[in-house]
């Protein structure tokens, strides 16, 4: 328990040992000094609660010590009862005056000076508290994040105007509370869905949640972070929103640029260092033929790696809004090839179902889909016992504004259960500089960045184990495509 701290200030030591017995049982820690030059010494060790002062003393009378305290910052609201024998009108105003809160006089009362002691620290308690209440309630008001409380039945009892402008709340009328649920609907997709379900009652303090409001041709995807604190009233909940927008862009760009290089300059350097070497040792042996051939292998290499940095170049930064956001169906499969062969994977171990006649458009970009199938072929080749896998890819789109699908399964092995659900819950965690994706050694697989790309644009990533043999199949969902005219494509 948190003892409230006395300062007695009195000349006489007779005074100070009746106060000290007075208090004595009354559960306070109480410091003495018997003059008001060690007072003001004592004050930053003692760091009072209340000061008891006497106001005849020699040198500093307790009213000047009173103006000393108030003119010290940090302890100008100290709560000071003066003890005195004055009880005259003039002492009463001069010491108001001095910034005094209360008078006892001399020869006191045991049961008054204990009573006034107590309700001094309990209104000063309250005055402390309400300061407290007003500066908390002053930075909520003004903070660059948004805050909510919500009660059990979904009503936002309040929110701040940064919570107001992220959610687009409007603002009450004739008493009217709204309900946070019909605000999300339709704006934002929860995410990852799992962990929502029983949100907030069995929310854990550390769970992070989302809130995805995908890119449109006009505006780029908006991310708020979510956490969620109990409060001491119950069933209500504090929400504390966080728009990470900025880090979540950040976090992609490095990574889709990550994947791009180690993909896409890997294979021509390896096409470029040994031939110059193996010219060079043509060069000595007098092959002038070798050397000319060996030359002009590297140099294609040269070309090859110079075209995919500019590629790299051009990629990076590229946002999947208005046109950008269009990958023709009837241009996948080159696609797909060229991810393949940039993986070593030979054609003969890859069977696309893809209608050539439709002229469907897939709502993502070129960029980010290829960038999403190398991620998964990636993972393909590693999870195969002999990283050579047969890849299935299908792409299914069923009209009637549905989405689509592009699904991919291979003939590796099986994902144990508890890697599966794991897989489907784990979500993004941004914070500053920080990505933590949630990935374990050996399970690998890069979901996580595939999910962020995929609900930036409102998709969304399912896996599975096959049913009919080992391995994997991946369900890509995109919004419904552009430009349909195949009804449906198997």
């Amino acid at each position: 328990m948190n003892r409230y701290r006395l300062l007695i200030i009195d000349d006489e030591a007779s005074a100070r040992e009746t106060l000290d017995t007075t208090l004595d049982d009354q559960g306070y820690r109480l410091f003495f000094a018997g003059n008001g030059k060690d007072a003001l010494k004592r004050l930053k060790e003692t760091n009072p609660d209340l000061i008891l002062l006497d106001v005849m003393m020699p040198e500093m009378t307790g009213y000047d010590v009173c103006r000393q305290i108030r003119s010290i910052d940090g302890y100008r609201e100290i709560p000071i009862i003066f003890i005195t024998a004055l009880d005259d009108r003039d002492s009463l105003i001069q010491g108001i005056e001095a910034g005094g809160d209360d008078f006892v006089t001399k020869p006191f009362n045991r049961l008054e000076i204990i009573t006034r002691i107590k309700g001094i620290l309990r209104l000063n308690r309250y005055r402390k508290l309400e300061g407290e209440r007003q500066r908390f309630q002053w930075m909520v008001q003004h903070a660059d994040t948004g805050y909510l409380v919500i009660n059990d039945e979904d009503v936002i009892l309040y929110a701040n105007p940064v919570g107001r402008m992220m959610l687009n709340i409007p603002e009450e009328k004739e008493g009217h509370m709204h309900q946070l649920e019909p605000l999300l609907e339709g704006e934002f997709l929860k995410k990852p869905l799992e962990a929502w379900e029983h949100w907030p009652q069995r929310s854990d303090e550390k769970e992070v949640h989302y809130l995805v409001k995908p890119e449109t041709r006009e505006s780029v995807p908006q991310w708020l972070e979510v956490h969620t604190y109990p409060l001491a009233h119950e069933n209500q909940w504090m929400l504390q929103i966080r728009d990470i927008s900025k880090d979540v862009e950040l976090t992609m760009e490095v990574k889709k640029f990550h994947s791009l290089v180690s993909h896409k300059l890997n294979t021509p350097l390896n096409q470029v260092i040994p031939f110059l070497d193996l010219a060079a040792m043509s060069l000595e042996e007098g092959d002038l033929a070798g050397t000319r051939e060996m030359v002009e292998t590297a140099k294609g290499g040269a070309m090859t790696l110079h075209e995919q940095i500019q590629r790299v170049l051009r990629t990076l930064g590229a946002r999947n809004i208005s046109a950008d956001r269009i990958m023709p169906v009837n241009e996948l499969p080159e696609m797909i090839k060229t991810v393949c062969r940039e993986h070593q994977l030979p054609e003969n171990a890859l069977n696309l179902t893809i209608n050539p006649q439709t002229q469907c458009a897939l709502t993502i970009s070129a960029q980010n889909l290829e960038v999403i199938l190398s991620e998964i072929i990636r993972n393909a080749i590693k999870h195969h016992p002999e990283n050579q896998p047969h890849l299935h890819i299908a792409v299914i789109c069923a009209g009637d504004n549905q989405p689509c699908r592009l699904t991919v399964t291979d003939n590796g092995i099986h994902l144990p259960s508890k890697s599966l659900r794991m897989l489907q819950k784990m979500a993004p965690y941004f914070q500053g500089e920080k990505f933590f994706t949630g990935q374990k050694s050996g399970m690998g697989l890069g979901l996580t960045d595939v999910k962020i790309m995929l609900w930036n644009i409102g998709g969304r990533l399912l896996i599975r184990n096959r049913e009919d043999q080992p391995g994997v199949k991946i369900e890509i969902h995109l919004p419904p495509c552009r430009g349909c005219e195949a009804g449906h494509l198997a």
